[in-house]
């Protein structure tokens, strides 16, 4: 926030010294124009005057472009620190929890619902298999020591989401954070934000592609994702046929 009141006054005291040098150069060129070679030293003095303006000018504009770069990087450096300091915080939770932790919570849920679905599945259908797959699947009714590895996660996501740059580099860390997740992190995860209906946080995790390398367990899973996270493109999806649903003789 204080980056952004700085950058903002800043640019404001910029265009405002841009206009005035602009206008006073018009209003120069405006009344000598059409004039002789003057041998009046005050016109002299004006006409130096107006060069002297140009001049800083320019170097208030190197100065203010140092200026950006400096603040820029030193933004950055302090996101940095932030980031991966609650990245490696995020790591320690998961460490908590024991090796099997999400592995056990992943084939708990697999066991709720069929692989293979060709009927169509309304958006009410789908949040209600999916509330009811976490719900079960849970420890303990209130699971706290998940729930810390999830608000945790929820505020490493914000801190990106809520940082100044642009859309390009704030999925770059995105990514970071996903590929430090393994197939079964990112499935309990994705039952877990959409158990819990934060339509805010289901927007952010769909518009930087949050769940795009997320394993498709069969054809129902991939009709559930696509109701909660329109503007992903998945890139692993159900092969036609499931080969576990084959018999061989």
């Amino acid at each position: 926030m204080k980056k952004k009141i700085g950058d903002y006054l800043a640019l404001s005291l910029f265009t405002l010294f841009a206009i005035v040098v602009i206008f006073s150069c018009f209003k120069f060129v405006k009344v000598f124009a059409n004039n002789e070679i003057s041998d009046n030293l005050d016109d002299w003095s004006n006409y130096s005057t107006c060069l002297a303006a140009l001049f800083t000018f320019v170097s208030l504009t190197f100065i203010y472009l140092t200026y950006k770069k400096q603040s820029d990087s030193n933004y950055k450096l302090q996101f940095d620190s932030t980031f991966f300091n609650m990245l490696h915080t995020q790591r320690e939770i998961l460490s908590s929890f024991g090796v099997c932790f999400f592995k056990q919570r992943y084939e708990k849920i697999m066991t709720y619902y069929p692989l293979s679905w060709s009927e169509e599945l309304s958006s009410e259908e789908a949040f209600e298999r999916v509330r009811k797959a976490y719900n079960l699947s849970l420890k303990e009714p209130d699971d706290s020591s998940a729930m810390h590895y999830f608000r945790h996660l929820y505020h490493i996501v914000k801190l990106v989401h809520n940082s100044s740059f642009n859309y390009r580099k704030k999925c770059e860390y995105i990514n970071i954070i996903q590929a430090q997740m393994s197939n079964e992190e990112l499935f309990v995860m994705f039952y877990n934000v959409v158990s819990f209906g934060n339509k805010e946080y289901l927007q952010w995790l769909d518009y930087y592609r949050f769940f795009e390398n997320l394993r498709s367990t069969g054809s129902l899973f991939d009709k559930i994702r696509k109701h909660f996270f329109h503007n992903t493109e998945f890139k692993y999806s159900a092969p036609n046929i499931d080969n576990r649903n084959i018999i061989l003789d």
